[in-house]
């Protein structure tokens, strides 16, 4: 289990240099659009991830994970898929997201998302 918590701004800018986080989405996050960024850490208080959705995308109250990342150090290790399977537990609802490159892809299907000819992809496909 993955505890998942709102991130401040302070906070993250600090995570992002510690952590070596290198997503640019992280760097230009401004403190006004901070709702939906949380820090996830193991039980021990170990910070593994960062994700950045927002929870209601639109009237069908899909939600959009703008971005995800697993400490570069801690990939490879199962954590990413375990977190995206706890997050989808805990939220019950469709979600919706645009990956980049091949291995983003890969990572999102493995998670049990399916793309359309957009390159969107979405969970549970309707």
């Amino acid at each position: 289990m993955y505890n998942f918590r709102p991130c401040t701004y302070e906070e993250l800018h600090k995570i992002i240099k510690l952590y070596g986080f290198s997503c640019c989405p992280w760097e230009i996050i401004l403190s006004d659009y901070m709702d939906g960024l949380e820090i996830i850490e193991t039980t021990d208080g170990t910070v593994i991830a960062l994700i950045y959705y927002d929870p209601e995308r639109n009237d069908n109250c899909e939600m959009l994970i703008m971005e995800f990342e697993v400490r570069e150090d801690m990939r490879r290790m199962g954590h990413g898929r375990q977190i995206i399977r706890q997050f989808l537990l805990e939220h019950p609802t469709s979600a919706e997201l645009l990956p980049s490159g091949d291995v983003a892809v890969s990572f999102w299907k493995s998670c049990g998302f399916v793309g359309d000819q957009f390159g969107q992809y979405y969970y549970p496909e309707d």
